[in-house]
Parts: C-alpha cells; structure tokens; sequence
C-alpha cells in the first residue's frame, strides 16, 4: 500500500496491492475487525465497509463494467 499523488492533477492516490484488497474484504467479514489498514507512518488510513452502510444515503452505486458485475455477481456468488 502507498500514497501516490498524480502528476498532472495532483490528485491524491491510494494504491493497494492485490493483498491489500483482499486483507480489507477478510476484516469486512472478521467479526471484531476495525475494517482498516494503515500506511506504515500512519501517513493515511484505509477503511472498508459493507455496501449496505455504504450506499444507503445515495441514490444508485452507479454502473460498473460488465465483465466486473459479472465477476461480482455470478463467479463469487453475489459478494466481492
């Protein structure tokens, strides 16, 4: 995991590597988890939390790929 800032924009980025993503959807599913992980300095934290509480004062989660919904949806059962 680390802070990039995009050249151009200088728009804040956060990269996460394939393990980091997959640490943060076992804390969403670990009962007890703080559903976080933090940049070695503490320079910033990332937090996940389930669609449910994400989505529920917005309108729509807004449309995705298909072959990302597909993968969603129908290869891991209905859950990321």
């Amino acid at each position: 995991m680390r802070f990039d800032v995009e050249p151009i924009s200088a728009v804040p980025i956060i990269v996460l590597s394939e393990r980091n993503v997959r640490a943060l959807y076992h804390k969403l599913t670990m009962e007890g988890s703080k559903r976080t992980i933090e940049a070695p300095n503490r320079e910033f934290i990332v937090t996940i939390e389930d669609d449910e509480t994400h989505y529920a004062n917005r309108p729509s989660a807004g449309e995705m790929h298909p072959e990302t919904e597909q993968f969603i949806v129908k290869d891991n059962g209905g859950s990321l």
